[in-house]
């Protein structure tokens, strides 16, 4: 429509604006209630399991969730973060102290010879010096942790200390995700075919089971495993394994590698890829009883229902 002259387009252009209706974009009080109403309402009469509630960075997730205490007093809370800074946020919450470096770096200089948890120091009997020191410095920090897990009802530590550790066996009313957890609840590794060659002489029909079940794999192939019994037997090769290492170490000895090492990659429920030379495994995690609350500005949607299926909201 062509017009001659700016009058009939304004008469035009009044009578139908009133019926164009224009996107309201909430301002950031609202935003900022309308998530707290929804973080209220998921730990006060959860619907499911697992709740994703998703909002972008800067609304206020961390800072109200940071009153929870206020809201909730009656309530056993546990706030994840993904790094120990993050702990600055949650001033109102217990932090659990992450492991002392001295143990971090035991760990990972006697993990190939079947040391896989730090409790070895509760059995370990100290031949030297460092020994002696290492199952102070563990005991010390045991007590600070049991101390604060008993005493303390509001709680905040990393992700890894929950997937990694007993943290994830304690009675907690809800546990709150601060960040996804996709990456951090499934554990990756690699092993090369060559790492399975010693446990080729192992006579358990499981483990000769699980060998021909990956000679079998073509590369690209998927293949999962669940079998509880599998479970049990690599958790107790395992455990004979870190017993004799920890024997060595006692009397001060070099513990050897182990030949079963390989098997800490296939623990619980667990999937692998068939690479050229190689396997690449991720293991699953099972979450125990409990209500969780994911705050996420990046999560996606899809993933966490494919993932948790009837059990999210």
């Amino acid at each position: 429509i062509t017009f001659n002259d700016q009058q009939p387009f304004i008469s035009l252009h009044k009578k139908y604006s009133s019926t164009i209706t224009q996107s309201h974009k909430p301002t950031l009080k609202e935003v900022r209630d309308a998530l707290q109403d929804q973080i209220i309402s998921s730990i006060s009469s959860p619907e499911a399991k697992f709740t994703l509630i998703k909002s972008d960075v800067g609304t206020g997730k961390s800072y109200f969730i940071n009153s929870l205490p206020d809201h909730f007093p009656n309530k056993r809370i546990l706030v994840l973060v993904k790094r120990i800074e993050n702990y600055t946020n949650y001033s109102n919450f217990t932090n659990l102290p992450s492991a002392p470096k001295e143990l971090e770096d035991f760990f990972e200089e006697n993990s190939p010879k079947g040391i896989h948890s730090y409790k070895i120091f509760e059995d370990l009997e100290p031949t030297t010096p460092r020994l002696k020191s290492l199952k102070e410095i563990y005991l010390k920090h045991q007590k600070s942790t049991e101390e604060i897990l008993a005493t303390s009802q509001f709680i905040v530590a990393t992700h890894s200390k929950f997937f990694l550790s007993s943290l994830n066996l304690e009675a907690f009313d809800h546990v709150i995700f601060d960040e996804c957890i996709i990456n951090s609840m499934f554990r990756e590794s690699t092993v090369k075919e060559n790492e399975l060659t010693a446990l080729r002489n192992e006579k358990s029909f499981l483990i000769k089971y699980l060998l021909k079940s990956l000679d079998k794999m073509e590369i690209d192939d998927i293949k999962s495993f669940d079998i509880q019994p599998l479970t049990k037997k690599i958790s107790n090769l395992l455990k004979a394994e870190s017993e004799k290492a920890i024997l060595h170490i006692s009397q001060g000895t070099k513990a050897p590698i182990s030949p079963l090492s390989a098997l800490k990659h296939f623990q619980n429920k667990f999937h692998v890829l068939k690479l050229e030379n190689e396997y690449q495994i991720i293991s699953d995690f099972q979450f125990p009883s409990s209500k969780y609350l994911i705050l996420s500005a990046t999560a996606s949607s899809e993933i966490y229902k494919e993932l948790f299926k009837n059990e999210i909201e």
